[in-house]
């Protein structure tokens, strides 16, 4: 998923939908091996990316309410990539 995508709730939401098993899968393999490893996180590095650019976005718009800064606003994105975080948001939640 690239930095555009992340900004559309619309491709979000699906995206979390198609690929959440293997994603849970890929973070509970990712001790076994090297190679598992690697790829979370090449993924991981990946969102953190998309989450910074959706940031400075905000940032370069005004957008992003005082204490937020760039970083803290990527951490707290960043932190939704993970399926317990958006099963509590999309399924707990609604």
């Amino acid at each position: 998923m690239s930095g555009v995508e992340v900004q559309r709730p619309d491709r979000f939401a699906r995206y979390h939908s198609e690929i959440r098993s293997v994603d849970l899968a890929l973070l509970r393999a990712a001790d076994a091996g090297p190679d598992v490893a690697a790829l979370v996180e090449h993924g991981q590095r990946l969102w953190l990316e998309g989450a910074r650019s959706l940031a400075q976005r905000l940032d370069d718009e005004r957008l992003l309410a005082s204490p937020w800064t760039v970083q803290t606003a990527a951490d707290l994105l960043w932190s939704f990539m993970f399926p317990e975080t958006l099963d509590r948001l999309t399924i707990g939640r609604g």
